[in-house]
């Protein structure tokens, strides 16, 4: 005899069954005690693939060596390959990674993404843009200081030469100088010789107090035939002593050693903001850019790091809510599932009291997973999610927008500080010194050096140090935004992906009969509630509309849920002057009783049956 096959009690099941082999089906959804080996092995194959997923999630990002990488990597998914071969709990958190994914969590993952693709878009843009601006201005710096050096070269190197030259003819000057000393010798022992005196003369030269007395009485001396004349016109001019004194000492130091040297003095210059301006500019700024980029790399780093440790959080939080799950069987159980829909479709075929419709107090703490509209209990997370969102997306614009301005500002300065240089030098000297005489020779010698020439043409321009900014290309915007619209949307999913999460039947069954037990505490309360004298806002709404019932136009609300009631659908008491009206369902929890017209005992729900089947844990 052929068994009766089990109702599949989900729509998954369902679909499943309907597309899959039988021997699949049974496999996927069968017994735990079926197919042990192939479960097994299944098992070890979906932890292998899982750990090679969290590993290049979790773990390859970090700092490693490639070794370290190939040993860490083996042991994490041997590890994993485990825990999938004997662990149910290691498959199920694996399993919600993925709704848990569309959650706060995997939105906290894409926004560490969204830093990271800031931090490699806009904000590494404006670092490069800066850079190469400041990399400009050091080129334009160092450009003006060659330009500098040029010129003072241009006005230096002419006295320069001279002086070189006059050290290369310093031997040939040394040889005219010896001839010059030589040449004015016969002038000195002309004035300076003991003739053409007596002894008596001798005495009065002897007691002469300078050249001039000296010479005077040599001469006088001499002419001591014609004494009266040499007394009166004696041909001496009364400075030629000093004069010769001055030349003879002139003489005797031009007839020394002579030697020439060439000494360049560099003068030290000051150190400007800590940069000495003579020295290469561009190259300081290169140094100090590399210091910061090497900043931007660890920072680079540790955002990579942060998204292995984001990755990280989406697997504990579903391994978190695996346990709870097992551990709590109210935990997460406000669900009305396929399962629970054929419980309460199975009880109103055995006339049992049922649950469906809700209540509209049940409403708010139940949810239907297969409404589209949000629950109450699910709005805070998607609005906190939107805050989110919209907090990242308003710190997004303004980077791009920063970036945008400071672009368009540095193209501005590129396109207009094109500059051209002109460097120009004409110099030409020609002193001629004309005569064959000594003095002639020495200013031939010394002033003829400086008859140079020079021509000095130069053109040049900063195209090379214009800054060349960068803007984003789309690729750096779609890493931004795409990541961004993917979290939107993880706000308005994470309810639904929630509401995705598997369901087991041994909760559900407790949930409606717990579900069951509030509904009887309910209907007890609102009869007790009816007897009392107050009246309630019901029953005075229904007073006051009762005029439009003479006009055709009623409108009705039931005395026990307080709901809107269709009159086709009203429930009237039968009873002479009763004015109690219910609706259909909570007229059949009453057992078709009116709570006013009987007893307390008798209106009160005798139905308390159960659904079979219950679990109180898990």
């Amino acid at each position: 005899m052929e068994t009766r096959r089990k109702t599949p009690h989900s729509t998954l099941e369902q679909v499943c069954k309907r597309i899959l082999p039988l021997r699949v089906f049974k496999f996927l959804f069968g017994p735990l005690s079926e197919f042990s080996v192939a479960r097994r092995i299944t098992g070890a194959v979906f932890g292998a693939l899982s750990g090679a997923g969290l590993f290049f999630g979790l773990i390859y990002n970090i700092a490693m060596t490639t070794v370290q990488h190939i040993i860490v990597g083996c042991v994490f998914v041997g590890l994993c390959t485990l825990g999938g071969m004997f662990s149910s709990l290691f498959r199920c958190s694996v399993l919600l990674m993925f709704p848990s994914m569309i959650g706060s969590h995997g939105r906290t993952f894409l926004m560490v993404f969204v830093l990271h693709g800031l931090y490699q878009g806009p904000i590494a843009n404006i670092q490069h843009n800066v850079q190469d601006v400041a990399s400009s201005m050091g080129c334009n710096i160092d450009l003006q200081i060659t330009h500098s050096k040029l010129m003072w070269r241009m006005l230096t190197e002419p006295y320069v030469e001279v002086v070189q030259e006059i050290v290369e003819d310093s031997e040939e000057f040394q040889n005219e100088a010896q001839n010059v000393s030589m040449q004015f010798q016969k002038v000195r022992d002309e004035v300076m010789g003991q003739y053409g005196f007596n002894s008596l003369g001798k005495e009065s030269v002897h007691t002469a107090n300078s050249t001039q007395e000296e010479y005077v009485a040599k001469t006088r001396a001499r002419c001591d035939l014609m004494n009266p004349w040499c007394t009166e016109k004696i041909p001496v001019e009364g400075n030629f002593g000093q004069t010769f004194d001055k030349l003879n000492d002139s003489i005797n130091r031009l007839a020394e050693h002579f030697t020439t040297n060439l000494v360049l003095e560099e003068l030290e210059q000051q150190a400007v903001l800590g940069v000495n301006v003579l020295q290469d500019f561009s190259k300081e700024l290169s140094r100090e850019f590399q210091e910061k980029t090497a900043i931007a790399e660890k920072i680079s780093g540790v955002i990579n790091f942060l998204l292995s440790f984001t990755f990280i959080t989406v697997f504990t939080s579903a391994f978190g809510y695996v346990r709870q799950y097992c551990r709590d069987i109210l935990f997460d159980n406000v669900y009305i599932t396929t399962y629970f829909r054929q419980i309460d479709a199975r009880r109103i075929r055995a006339e049992k009291r049922h649950l469906l419709p809700l209540k509209k107090a049940e409403r708010e703490s139940l949810i239907n997973p297969w409404r589209l509209s949000i629950h109450a209990s699910e709005l805070m997370p998607v609005i906190v999610g939107f805050l989110q969102v919209a907090s990242l997306a308003l710190f997004v614009c303004v980077l791009l927008a920063v970036d945008g301005i400071l672009y368009n500002i540095f193209d501005l300065i590129r396109r207009h500080t094109f500059t051209t240089y002109s460097i120009t030098s004409v110099q030409h000297a020609d002193i001629v010194i004309g005569g064959d005489s000594m003095l002639a020779r020495l200013l031939r010698k010394t002033i003829g050096a400086f008859n140079t020439s020079s021509n000095f043409d130069i053109e040049s321009s900063n195209l090379d140090c214009l800054p060349q900014p960068h803007s984003l290309i789309l690729s750096d915007y779609l890493r931004i935004f795409i990541p961004l619209l993917l979290m939107f949307l993880m706000c308005l999913l994470q309810v639904y992906s929630n509401r995705l999460r598997r369901r087991e039947k041994k909760r559900i069954l407790f949930l409606y009969n717990l579900q069951i037990q509030k509904r009887i505490s309910f209907i007890n309360r609102q009869c007790h509630r009816l007897r009392n004298p107050k009246q309630t806002f019901v029953m005075v709404l229904s007073g006051v509309l009762a005029p439009l019932k003479r006009v055709g136009c009623r409108l009705l609300w039931c005395c026990v849920c307080e709901g809107f009631v269709r009159q086709n659908q009203a429930v009237e008491c039968s009873s002479v002057g009763c004015t109690m009206i219910y609706c259909q369902q909570c007229w059949t929890d009453l057992d078709n009783i009116c709570c006013i017209c009987y007893p307390r005992n008798q209106c009160a729900p005798q139905d308390s049956s159960y659904d079979s089947e219950v679990y109180y844990g898990c």
